[in-house]
C-alpha cells in the first residue's frame, strides 16, 4: 500500500492529529483490515414474487456445478429502492438476489464461464426467475474500507450502482472515488461498514458497486440528513459519478456464506 494513500494507519501520527479524528468519529484513514480482491458481483432481477424468487434462488447453491477455484461465493436478497437509469422501471421494490464470487486471478475465465453458461452453469438455475437483460455481471476489484461486523440481515445496508461522469474515463473516475469521495463517506461516523467494487470489465455499462452498512435504520436515517452527506458528498459526487443513471438497491437478507468445503 502506497505511504501517500488515504487508507493508510495513522498509528505513527502526531498525538493531536489523532486526537482530533477521534473526536470526529471514524475516519477512513484510521480503518484496518483494508485489502484488494478480485471477485464477481452478479446482481440479479426478479419480475417473481419474493417468496417465489428466493425458493428458486436458493435451491441454485447445490445443484450448478461449480468449479473448484471459486476461493468464497456469498450470496445476499435484498430489493430494488430506486433505479434513476430507468425511473419508470417496473421492477422497483422487486425482488433481487446479489452473488459476490470470488477466484484467483488466473480462473477468472473458468469462473465467468461457469457463471453465465445456460447449460451447466449457475445460470442455468434461474431460467424462468431473472430478467437476464436488467441483470448486472462485471469482475470487480475490491476495496474493503470498514468491515462490518453484520450480515445485511441487521441494520442497513445499501447498494449504489454508479456509472462514471461521462468527462473522465473509467480510470479517473474510480481514483477520484477511492481517494477523495471514499473518505469522505465515512468521515461522519454513521457508517460502520463500506466496501468499493470497481468494474474491470470493458463492456459492463456501470462502473462500481458501493456496499455500505449502517448498524440501525436511525443511523441510516440521520446519514441522510447529515451535513457530511447533504454539502460534501452530493456536491462531490457529480465529479467522478453520473446521479442521473445512478441505481439503488437495499440488501436485507436473507444473506450467508456458502460453505465451499
Amino acid at each position: 500500500m502506497s505511504p501517500d494513500s488515504p487508507y493508510r494507519s495513522t498509528a505513527d501520527g502526531p498525538r493531536d492529529e489523532q486526537e482530533r479524528r477521534s473526536s470526529q468519529g471514524p475516519d477512513i484513514h484510521s480503518c484496518a483490515g483494508q485489502s484488494f480482491m478480485k471477485k464477481f458481483m452478479w446482481l440479479l432481477h426478479s419480475s417473481l414474487q419474493s417468496d417465489q424468487f428466493y425458493k428458486l434462488w436458493m435451491a441454485a447453491e447445490t445443484a450448478w456445478r461449480r468449479p473448484e477455484s471459486i476461493v468464497r461465493w456469498r450470496r445476499s436478497a435484498g430489493t430494488t429502492e430506486q433505479r434513476l437509469s430507468r425511473p419508470h422501471d417496473d421492477l422497483v421494490g422487486r425482488p433481487v438476489a446479489l452473488e459476490e464470487i470470488w477466484c484467483a486471478a488466473a480462473a477468472v475465465d473458468e469462473v465467468r464461464e461457469a457463471i453465465v453458461s445456460p447449460e451447466r452453469g449457475l445460470r442455468g438455475e434461474f431460467e424462468g426467475a431473472v430478467d437476464f437483460e436488467r441483470s448486472a455481471l462485471a469482475l470487480t476489484r475490491e476495496l474493503v474500507v470498514i468491515e462490518s461486523k453484520d450480515s445485511f440481515e441487521a441494520g442497513v445496508t445499501h447498494l449504489p450502482l454508479y456509472r462514471r461522469n461521462p468527462l473522465t474515463t473509467r480510470a479517473e473516475s474510480h481514483a477520484h472515488w477511492r481517494d477523495i469521495h471514499g473518505p469522505m463517506v465515512v468521515r461522519g461516523g454513521y457508517i460502520t461498514g463500506y466496501t468499493q467494487c470497481y468494474v474491470e470489465d470493458a463492456e459492463a455499462d456501470f462502473d462500481g458497486f458501493a456496499i455500505v452498512h449502517w448498524d440501525t435504520a436511525q443511523a441510516c436515517e440521520e446519514f441522510g440528513r447529515s451535513d457530511e452527506l447533504l454539502k460534501r458528498q452530493l456536491v462531490d459526487a457529480p465529479s467522478f459519478s453520473d446521479l442521473s443513471r445512478l441505481d439503488v438497491f437495499s440488501l436485507h437478507g436473507p444473506t450467508h456464506e456458502v460453505d465451499l468445503g
